[in-house]
This record gives structure tokens, C-alpha cells and sequence, in this order.
């Protein structure tokens, strides 16, 4: 599997938006880049003297302007800050929006593939103090160092901090995005690029989980026959679930309203048992 490949599967699920509209709209890129010794999350670290978020760490993007859609405005602007030229930049999808709690922009997050760099990033010396490359796998493999509680009008509200190896500090709106498209990715685990799947982080998982099954043929027949039992362990265990039992019913189509009879009823109490116990 490539990285491209994996990072497809981040946009998979359709991404929540907000109404993109009037001048506080904004889009940001989040661009990989395909490198030789693997591949790079591309970051930038904004100018002092700009007005907003001087000195932070951040995403190439900004304002839509009047006329653009998401994606035109974050090519523009990758272009304009960074020297990434527009056709070399493959859309892959969209993720989750955010908005800034003091500034107010509604950002639209956009995943793409860049196969084929630049020789060297060209930042705009006004407004970019110097371009990074965090690789991939440490970004994929990161957690949260620290977290900021705040609130806003009365309301609660928590930051994630991400510190990287050489030296980076990720904060704010950037690191809420850098959050959940880790969490696209890996959920409870991390993903080494080759793998065909994630590996579980944390080896004690503080769930549990029953996994609950149905067939039409014969119970043991199902079970042997089709994987369903292996991925849904494979599911528990990236969502930190350690899986106590498996409620696997066959015949389950003999009848409309299937009665699943004294056998399966005592079982299920067993496990509910299992999954409520403190043991």
C-alpha cells in the first residue's frame, strides 16, 4: 500500500462543513508531499509582522475571494505563499471544518497528493517566515503533548499542543486540523507507510467489546467460512476495545421476525455480564 493510497482512506468519510460564505471564509492545504525517504506533511511558519497568527505554524491558505471555490483558493494561495504550482497539486478530498474562537474564520481543511515538487519551496517574504516538512510517519504517530482548557462566553473549551522532533509547535486551529485528520487515519493506532493496516497503539485497551454477529447459513459455518469475526475483532481493537466474547447467530433469515432462542438470550446475558464487570 502507498502513501497516496492510505491517505485516501482519511477522506473516505464525507467531511462536516460549515456555510462557506463572506470574508471570513477560508481554505487551507494540507499537502503531501511524495519525498524519496518517505512522505512529508507540508507546514509554513508565518511572518512576525503579520496582523493575525504571526509567528505560528500553520497551513498554506487563506481568504476565498469573491467568485472561488475552496479548492481554487487553497491552490492560489499555496502558490502565492510557497511556490507550489497549482497543476501539481492532486485534490484527494476535504476534511473537517473548523472555525477560530477568537478570529471567527470558517477554515475548510483540503487533502492533496503532490507527486511532483518543486527543487525548493519559494515563501513569500512578507507573509511566510520559512516552509517545513514534517515527515509523515511522525505526524501519523503523534499525540497530543499538552492541552490548553479555555473557555469562550462561559463555555469550555480544549486545545491540543503537538511538539515534533525538530522542534516544531503545533497550536490552535492548525492542530485541532492536524488532529482529526490524524484521527481519519489511524483512530487508536498508528499506520507505518507499507502496512496494509494499522497497528493498535495501545496495547491495554480500556474497553471492552462484544462483538455481535448474524448468518444465514449455520452459525459454525459462517464462522469458518467468512472473515467477519477476524475484522470485527480488528475493529474493536482500533477503537481501544478488547474483545471479552462473540454473539455469532446463525439461520438468521429463516424468518421475518427471528426469535433468537434460550441458547443466545443466556449467552448474551453472560456477556453483558462480561462487558459490565470492573474485572
Amino acid at each position: 500500500m502507498t502513501a497516496r493510497e492510505s491517505l485516501q482512506r482519511a477522506v473516505v468519510r464525507p467531511a462536516e462543513t460549515l456555510p462557506l460564505e463572506g470574508n471570513k471564509a477560508s481554505a487551507v492545504l494540507l499537502a503531501v508531499v511524495d519525498r524519496p525517504g518517505g512522505a512529508t506533511l507540508v507546514m509554513l511558519k508565518k511572518s512576525a509582522g503579520m496582523r493575525s497568527h504571526a509567528g505560528q505554524i500553520g497551513f498554506p491558505g487563506g481568504g476565498v475571494e469573491p467568485g472561488e471555490t475552496a479548492e481554487q483558493a487553497a491552490r492560489r494561495e499555496a502558490w502565492e505563499e510557497i511556490g507550489l504550482p497549482p497543476e501539481n497539486v492532486e485534490m484527494l478530498g476535504g476534511l473537517d471544518d473548523d472555525r477560530t474562537y477568537i478570529t471567527n474564520y470558517h477554515i475548510r481543511p483540503l487533502l492533496a497528493w503532490v507527486a511532483q515538487p518543486p527543487p525548493q519551496w519559494c515563501a513569500d517574504p512578507v507573509e511566510v517566515d520559512r516552509v517545513l516538512e514534517l515527515p509523515l510517519a511522525e505526524v501519523v504517530a503523534a499525540e497530543p503533548v499538552s492541552w490548553l482548557d479555555f473557555s469562550i462566553l462561559g463555555l469550555p473549551f480544549r486545545a491540543p499542543r503537538f511538539h515534533f522532533q525538530d522542534g516544531t509547535v503545533v497550536w490552535g486551529a492548525s492542530a485541532r486540523i492536524l488532529k482529526r485528520f490524524i484521527e481519519r487515519l489511524v483512530c487508536y493506532a498508528y499506520w507505518p507507510w507499507g502496512m496494509a493496516a494499522p497497528k493498535v497503539r495501545n496495547r491495554q485497551m480500556p474497553r471492552r467489546a462484544v462483538l455481535v454477529a448474524s448468518s444465514a447459513a449455520p452459525a459454525l459455518l459462517a464462522r469458518l467460512g467468512t472473515p467477519i469475526v477476524k475484522l470485527l475483532k480488528q475493529a474493536a481493537g482500533l477503537l481501544g476495545a478488547k474483545t471479552v466474547g462473540v454473539l455469532f447467530i446463525g439461520f438468521a433469515a429463516r424468518k421475518d421476525r427471528q426469535d433468537p432462542g434460550e441458547r443466545i438470550r443466556k449467552k448474551a446475558r453472560l456477556l453483558g455480564k462480561k462487558l459490565a464487570s470492573k474485572a
